[in-house]
């Protein structure tokens, strides 16, 4: 028991002494593992280094950014400005030496038809017009006749059925062949002709066509279209949820696959129906004229719509580095006369416009705080 009680106290006696040393070597671990930390966030610089690799400070500025929604779709034309090229009459094609993407003009033959039936609508022309010619005479005749009490009035009313009967067949016969292109004019039994033209309903290009010499080409079928490309716009699909702030007159950034510059344009319509299926509505847009070039109808575009602005704080894009999905920056801590201090930050950045990123975190920063604008992705990859 005696023995017992001895170690007892003997414990009791070096115990403060454990705790007393535990705790004068805390402070030191503690010291140890800041000043460690301190050194990885640090990056140092020479002069030497920072002139050779052409590295650059900067400052944050306040800059306004644009608040926009995304929206694809494609380049189309308005249904104007597209149309198919049908004969009214069927014929066999005569002649069509056009090809697709050659321009036409509006009133310009694309093609030529050919059928006996052509002839035998001049020759009922032609002889409506005689038979007309006669009866108007005999109608002058029986007028005559009739105020001189000589022929009867029925005579007179017959006579006047007759002429209104053949005249709107003559009117009838000679919108027939104006659609076929003939000029009734100069028609004579010495110049009929089995063929006539058809010409182009619209000016611009040629997208397709259908028909080919020897064929036959019915009133239905449609033997090319032609898209007039002077009068582009856009047809953009946008998001269900975005549909409310798309406006009329709001700006347009958009551009074709393969492009890195964006082209303009400006909301002209937003539909108001919602299609059902994709949960999108369509807003269309008119492209500025310096940004038609090389445009091709159908083609698919990605564009941002602007629907706001704010002011941020920001950074030229060099001077922002990702890492995965995290963003850093490069401030400067010191300036020495023989190197420079970085310490890297990490920062929650919005969307890059015109070569700026906006820094969407409060970073507290003096007025002339400055960062590192070119180089910092070497630094920081390394």
């Amino acid at each position: 028991m005696k023995t017992n009680h001895l170690k007892y106290g003997l414990f009791m006696a070096i115990l403060p002494l454990l705790f007393s040393a535990c705790s004068s070597e805390a402070p030191e671990s503690a010291t140890e593992a800041e000043t460690t930390t301190e050194q990885t966030d640090l990056i140092t610089v020479t002069n030497e280094q920072f002139k050779s690799s052409g590295y650059q400070l900067g400052n944050l500025t306040e800059r306004e950014f644009e608040t926009t929604v995304s929206a694809n779709g494609s380049v189309d034309v308005p249904p104007k400005y597209q149309a198919t090229v049908s004969a009214y009459f069927g014929g066999y094609v005569k002649q069509v030496d056009l090809l697709v993407g050659e321009k036409v003009q509006q009133g310009q033959v694309v093609l030529t038809l050919e059928n006996p039936d052509f002839l035998e609508v001049q020759k009922q022309y032609l002889e409506t017009q005689g038979e007309l010619k006669y009866l108007k005479e005999d109608l002058a005749r029986q007028g005559s006749l009739a105020d001189a009490n000589v022929s009867s009035q029925k005579k007179l009313t017959k006579a006047q059925s007759d002429f209104q009967m053949m005249n709107a067949k003559h009117a009838a016969l000679k919108k027939k062949l104006e659609m076929m292109h003939v000029n009734v004019d100069g028609l004579t039994a010495e110049n009929l002709r089995s063929s006539i033209n058809v010409l182009a309903p619209i000016s611009g290009y040629i997208t397709e066509i259908n028909a080919s010499p020897g064929t036959f080409l019915s009133p239905s079928d449609v033997a090319m279209k032609i898209i007039n490309t002077e009068h582009l716009h856009l047809e953009l699909r946008v998001f269900e949820q975005d549909a409310p702030k798309v406006k009329e007159g709001q700006k347009i950034h958009f551009k074709v696959q393969n492009e890195k510059d964006f082209r303009e344009a400006t909301v002209h319509l937003v539909n108001r129906n919602l299609d059902m299926e994709s949960r999108t509505v369509i807003a269309h847009g008119h492209i500025e004229a310096a940004s038609t070039q090389g445009l091709i109808v159908g083609t698919y575009v990605e564009s941002e719509i602007v629907i706001g602005s704010d002011t941020f704080m920001a950074l030229p894009q060099s001077a922002v580095v990702q890492l995965e999905d995290e963003s850093f920056v490069l401030k400067v801590v010191e300036l020495l006369d023989e190197s420079a201090d970085f310490e890297k930050i990490k920062v929650n950045v919005g969307k890059q416009q015109n070569g700026m990123v906006p820094i969407l975190d409060d970073i507290q920063v003096a007025e002339n705080e400055q960062f590192l604008v070119k180089g910092a992705y070497d630094l920081i990859q390394e």
